[in-house]
């Protein structure tokens, strides 16, 4: 797996995703923080994953970027609206990412220049 930056996108004609804000509707946060196996709202541009083919919305850690957590589910509203059911997820740091998935050559992962964070659960 390779991690490729936005000018091999640029180069490609691809279009780049960009993520402007996050909502998370059981805390009713907006800062990036993000609830494990709940509902998140993503605006940004370009995030219609249907219209793209070949490309994967996925999780990475901050703390091992080669590490691939699949989404289970997204729910395209528009091109700069989609509704993402996270997994479960360990407390930390994650990058949503863009997996380029390549019949003829290797995968590449792009990683988007947003970080959401999980917190450690206090009851």
């Amino acid at each position: 797996m390779k991690i490729i930056r936005t000018e091999v996108l640029k180069a490609e004609g691809r279009r780049i995703p960009e993520i402007t804000g996050v909502y998370d509707p059981l805390t009713g946060q907006r800062d990036g923080t993000i609830t494990p196996m709940a509902p998140i709202e993503v605006t940004g541009c370009h995030l219609n994953m249907e219209a793209s083919s070949g490309l994967k919305l996925c999780l990475t850690p901050a703390t091992c970027y080669v590490r691939i957590i699949d989404i289970p589910s997204i729910h395209t509203y528009s091109a700069g609206r989609i509704v993402i059911n996270l997994p479960q997820l360990e407390p930390g740091e994650y990058f949503p990412a863009m997996l380029i998935e390549n019949t003829e050559e290797e995968s590449s992962l792009y990683i988007l220049p947003v970080s959401w964070v999980v917190k450690e659960r206090t009851f």
